[in-house]
């Protein structure tokens, strides 16, 4: 959910980004991941809580943010050599996200300067990432079923 919860999206398996509006009740083709000639199946989308924008991973690796209004392509970067598989906005930070991946990577990614910042590697292939409402922490999922939480700041 997102823009006051009067929006949902929704992403498919051939990379397609649908929106619905609840106020509305209109359902929209919002925009398509595609990387060359290639569709990539979307694994994961968020809304930020700071601007209009809604950020997906993919499962050939792709970080890619849209302006939902404009319905526009913002950014699209390879943040992980395998399936990214999850992104979280910073609660505090609205140029700040990270991404986790099946490469057992975390990568920090400024939206503002659209690169990586640094890349934390983990143990094991990640499913999931989110951050504490503190900003400073990330708490990430692995394949092998256990949860760590990173402190990034360090």
């Amino acid at each position: 959910w997102g823009n006051g919860d009067s929006y949902l999206a929704a992403g498919t398996r051939k990379g397609n980004v649908f929106l619905y509006n609840q106020l509305t009740k209109q359902t929209f083709a919002g925009f398509t991941m595609k990387h060359g000639n290639k569709l990539g199946s979307i694994s994961s989308i968020k809304w930020s809580p700071h601007k209009e924008l809604i950020g997906t991973t993919s499962n050939d690796g792709l970080l890619s943010l849209w302006n939902y209004r404009l319905k526009e392509l913002i950014i699209s970067i390879h943040s992980h050599k395998a399936p990214a598989t999850d992104l979280a906005f910073s609660p505090h930070h609205d140029a700040f996200l990270v991404t986790s991946g099946m490469d057992g990577s975390l990568c920090c990614f400024d939206v503002v300067q659209q690169k990586i910042l640094s890349t934390i590697s983990i143990y094991a292939p990640l499913t999931s990432v989110d951050f504490h409402p503190n900003g400073s922490l990330v708490a990430v999922g692995t394949m092998g079923q256990h949860a760590s939480i990173y402190d990034l700041r360090d």
